[in-house]
């Protein structure tokens, strides 16, 4: 199998560990990579995969992701049934109600690591100030239960100051 560049760049502790990092990327190339089987290998398998970028569908998952929960708010239509489980969330503009899936899942101490690609959808759907109120949230409800977390962003003219304004709370900023 092919190693993942950005598994390589991040390293181990990034995908598996208790911080909160924010990767930042210059070009789609990265976004796209965090849902390629050679980096979702290295996920832990108790690992949230929040995908707003990429219909769960459409994802190459290797055998150790199936017990990873995907969360798929791509707004895709639904079309095959994947063989791994997947929640689906109609539209990410809806805060409150993801708001609440992400409490129960951090309640319920089942998972480890959360995976959020990408903050651009986010950032689309809701709004600079609402994006980054439920970041902050995200992050916070992460911390008290020992989640550790990597979000996606592709920095460009229009997120430029969305990135500026959330990457102080985030425990590591990687730029790949």
């Amino acid at each position: 199998m092919a190693e993942s560049w950005l598994y390589d760049k991040l390293g181990d502790r990034a995908v598996s560990g208790k911080q909160s990092t924010l990767v930042i990327f210059g070009d789609r190339r990265g976004l796209f990579e965090a849902l390629s089987e050679q980096f979702l290998s290295h996920l832990n398998p108790t690992s949230v995969y929040f995908t707003l970028i990429k219909s769960t569908e459409e994802i190459s998952v290797p055998l150790n992701s199936g017990n990873m929960l995907w969360i798929d708010a791509s707004g895709a239509p639904v079309g095959s049934v994947p063989n791994f489980q997947v929640t689906r969330v109609p539209s990410a503009k809806n805060l409150v109600a993801l708001s609440a899936l992400f409490g129960t899942i951090a309640s319920a101490g089942n998972h480890s690591f959360m995976v959020v690609n990408s903050l651009n959808e986010l950032l689309d759907s809701a709004g600079s100030e609402k994006a980054a109120a439920f970041v902050d949230f995200l992050l916070s409800r992460m911390k008290y239960t020992g989640m550790g977390s990597l979000f996606f962003v592709l920095e460009n003219q229009k997120t430029a100051a969305f990135v500026k304004e959330v990457s102080p709370i985030f425990e590591k900023v990687v730029r790949a």
